[in-house]
């Protein structure tokens, strides 16, 4: 399959480890009648047939919405126990097969956003669970949950699923309904990356409940997966730091929103370079920040934004309040967006005049919304904003003393922890923080303010790219504070977790990524 068309589906083919794994915890008999809703490659199938019984009945029934992609998986599994249908699980009766024993799936994981808003409004009138949806769920919620009415009494469900699912709106209610039904129902974390084709880098949980139709489930457990040892251990539900009542959220504490919008920052956003070769003056040039590496300490002034314009970084938003005379610099330089590319930016449209870039309110810090490591936040001069790739922060306490504790609160590791959790990862392991998340992130504030002296340790660690060595002075600073004399044994347990958060990405102890080529021990089947 072309990989346009993989992403259009969106599929993120299984792995044979994640494979066998599913597989072996599914089936409980060789005499197993299962059902795989998104057959793809058929990794998942291969893994199950291979645990199956013909002669005593075992057997898969597996459906592919992709003609190419069945066609495929047909020839495949000929004169296997295995029956295929070329057809959208979503549209498929459960009177059209008999009850099954398990449904074993790594279904789509097209998000809510990526889905047409006709399809979003027929998944939720046509899926008879409009009174559990709620949120935006990707389509594997929907797959997840027409799977139910296949199953026969004591079936069991393993689904493969994002990350989110463990702190997603949307998942709360899906959970709920497992936990009515099932006599057993676990979500497990998987601690290595998933060696997904094309090196896509989506994080993944794994659904697995037990005993349909015995339910409820007495709780829902929280486990970690190794894939390399078939091994999960169980994550407390209640460890001490983690549930610490003196935990404050960023949203409290500060007024979060979007950075400035331009339209079109390879035009508005620039250096002085690219200033200079267009005769720009220094009246229509404002000093912005566009990148977190740009977010080089935990405070930054107008005079480094303009400095580090002279270095190639794009750090001048141009914004002149007049156009000018016809024929000089600035309608030169704006006469270069041509007209099409005018009629094709939807912000252009919502200013008048159409190049005059509305820079809104003025912040009084900045929270990094990209991160190759964990967020952090620095302070500004007034005056100094930034635009919509970082996000703008204005404290509701206005003391400067305060800003300085909440900025160097998350650096510590309870919040960097905190925070893989609540991040969304993306393309080459970046962690994103939509508006939602930053405001949920959690923050320890001790009650004697961060001195200076710490907080210049802070700063300067961090402008030298010791990010190890600024978690480190924020622990010391605020740990003891909540954990008294054991906060250094607490600290060691929230290393460890971190680590394991940050591996699962790519991201190495230093905040380095350490990606591995996909062509290293990796075999994939298809599915």
């Amino acid at each position: 399959m072309l990989v346009g068309k993989r992403k259009e589906l969106g599929a993120y083919y299984t792995p044979v480890d994640l494979a066998q794994y599913l597989a072996g915890w599914a089936i409980v008999s060789p005499k197993t009648a299962i059902l795989e809703p998104s057959v793809g490659r058929g990794a998942l199938v291969a893994a199950l047939v291979d645990r199956l019984d013909a002669k005593k009945g075992g057997m898969v029934v597996g459906c592919e919405i992709d003609e190419e992609t069945f066609l495929a998986a047909k020839t495949r599994f000929e004169g296997r126990p295995v029956t295929l249908l070329n057809t959208d699980f979503l549209q498929l009766s459960s009177a059209t097969i008999k009850p099954v024993d398990a449904v074993v799936a790594n279904p789509p994981f097209t998000r809510n956003h990526q889905l047409a808003t006709f399809v979003r409004q027929k998944l939720k009138k046509d899926s008879g669970f409009r009174d559990i949806i709620t949120g935006a769920p990707g389509l594997w919620v929907y797959f997840l949950l027409s799977s139910l009415s296949f199953l026969r009494l004591g079936g069991r469900v393993a689904f493969v699923a994002p990350a989110a699912v463990a702190f997603a709106d949307y998942a709360t209610p899906l959970l709920r309904v497992l936990r009515d039904r099932f006599q057993t129902v676990a979500v497990a974390s998987i601690n290595e990356r998933v060696a997904w084709e094309g090196a896509a880098q989506e994080r993944a949980s794994l659904v697995l409940a037990a005993g349909f139709g015995l339910g409820p489930a007495p709780e829902i457990q929280r486990l970690a997966l190794s894939l390399s040892t078939g091994e999960t251990s169980v994550v407390a539900a209640h460890k001490r730091w983690a549930t610490t009542a003196s935990v404050i959220v960023l949203g409290e504490l500060a007024r979060i929103e979007i950075g400035v919008v331009t339209g079109a920052n390879a035009w508005f956003v620039l250096d002085e370079t690219h200033a200079a070769a267009n005769d720009l003056p220094q009246t229509a040039l404002v000093p912005i920040l566009s990148r977190a590496r740009q977010v080089r300490g935990i405070e930054i002034t107008t005079a480094e934004a303009r400095g580090m314009a002279k270095t190639g970084e794009r750090t001048l938003l141009f914004r002149p309040e007049v156009s000018g005379p016809r024929g000089g610099p600035i309608r030169r330089y704006l006469a270069k967006i041509l007209k099409a590319k005018r009629r094709r930016v939807l912000w252009f449209s919502k200013r008048n005049p159409w190049w005059k870039v509305q820079l809104g309110r003025s912040c009084d810090a900045i929270l990094t919304y990209m991160n190759n490591a964990g967020p952090r936040i620095a302070l500004t001069e007034p005056g100094l904003r930034c635009t919509n790739t970082l996000h703008r922060l204005c404290f509701t306490d206005r003391d400067p003393v305060h800003a300085r504790s909440v900025s160097a609160s998350m650096l510590t590791t309870f919040t960097q922890v905190a925070a893989e959790r609540i991040g969304r990862v993306y393309g080459g392991g970046v962690l994103k923080f939509e508006l939602k998340d930053a405001r949920s992130l959690p923050l320890l504030l001790p009650a004697t303010p961060i001195n200076s002296a710490v907080f210049t340790r802070l700063d300067t660690a961090l402008r030298e790219g010791s990010l190890d060595l600024a978690m480190d002075l924020a622990d010391e600073a605020i740990l003891p504070h909540f954990f008294g004399s054991e906060w250094m044994r607490v600290q060691s347990e929230m290393r460890e977790e971190l680590a394991v958060l940050r591996a699962r990405r790519g991201i190495g102890p230093s905040g380095v990524n350490q990606q591995i080529s996909s062509k290293l021990n990796t075999s994939y089947a298809a599915s």
